[in-house]
């Protein structure tokens, strides 16, 4: 009796992730500017403050979540951040690349995670170099509205409670930068400042109420 023996090689092909995380890249290079490990690095109980690359900033009443936390939980990995606004109007979380982007035509790519709760109403914007710009854009009771002409215009719908994933790619010098929201796309105008300004520093998540909302990390 003859036997004709079958050789099965099975193959594994791994896909490396890099850590979750806001994440601020030049678009063009590839550099990363800004990387916050995904608020894994900071303390439970306390405002951001580690950063791999790039520096952090939040106010006291800012604090890190982690498994044991009231809230969501995270988007991925294990902490994330509680952001709100105080009796006096003060709080926001501000992300900063070292060294701002000040050459027109270059990309920015900035990456990052939020949760709306119902009674949130949060604003986020561009940071340039000495001064906070108009927002770009914001969100509440589940309307999504964008900053045109000295107004603010309707410009879709997102589900509270729920984390998405968010990006915005701005050119330096461009009057629009591009958002996406849990895969909507969604063109910003640029306020004028920011135009005519030295660079990119940042961005900056604050609130239009006191009630606050979370922000975490993504992986690429």
């Amino acid at each position: 009796m003859r036997w004709t023996s079958f050789c099965v090689c099975a193959c594994m092909v791994t896909f490396t992730l890099s850590a979750p995380a806001i994440r601020i890249t030049d678009a063009d290079s590839g550099a990363v500017l800004f990387d916050n490990n995904g608020f894994e690095n900071d303390t439970v109980g306390i405002k951001p403050i580690k950063t791999i690359t790039g520096a952090i900033s939040g106010k006291e009443q800012d604090k890190i979540a982690g498994s044991e936390s009231t809230g969501p939980g995270a988007f991925q990995g294990y902490q994330y951040a509680y952001t709100s606004r105080d009796q006096n109007g003060a709080g926001n979380v501000e992300a900063k690349i070292t060294k701002s982007m000040t050459e027109k035509g270059r990309t920015v790519l900035i990456e990052w995670a939020w949760y709306l709760p119902a009674n949130s109403n949060a604003k986020w914007g561009l940071k340039g170099n000495t001064q906070f710009y108009k927002s770009l854009w914001r969100a509440g009771n589940g309307s999504f509205q964008v900053y045109i002409d000295g107004r603010w215009e309707y410009r879709g719908y997102y589900t509270v409670d729920k984390w998405f994933e968010c990006s915005l790619k701005y050119t330096i010098g461009d009057p629009t930068a591009d958002l996406t929201v849990d895969g909507m796309k969604i063109r910003l105008e640029v306020d004028n400042y920011l135009t005519g300004a030295p660079g990119v520093q940042g961005i900056y998540f604050s609130h239009n109420v006191q009630a606050g909302y979370y922000l975490d990390g993504i992986s690429k």
